[in-house]
């Protein structure tokens, strides 16, 4: 009998750290932030989206979206930033 040792974290941080894996996550990062923009554009807020690359704790490869808009619309803001967030397919 062969026995075979995987090391599975090190398996997933190989991937992680793939081209793939990286253009995968910008791509949709740029649908769902080009979808805020212009549903914002739609609604007359004015405001700032930029997205912002972070490492979750679990190694994982991650991107925000982060918003920058007004007190008074920063309500109607997230909701919109959530709607496009679940409508782009992944």
């Amino acid at each position: 009998m062969v026995r075979v040792e995987l090391d599975t974290d090190a398996i997933f941080q190989q991937v992680m750290n793939t081209n793939a894996v990286h253009a995968k996550v910008h791509n949709r990062a740029a649908r769902i932030s080009t979808k805020i923009r212009r549903d914002m554009s739609k609604a007359g807020i004015e405001a700032g989206v930029e997205v912002k690359e972070y490492a979750h704790a679990n190694g994982r490869f991650g991107l925000n979206i982060v918003g920058h808009v007004d007190d008074k619309d920063a309500r109607r803001a997230g909701r919109i930033a959530r709607r496009a967030g679940r409508s782009v397919r992944r």
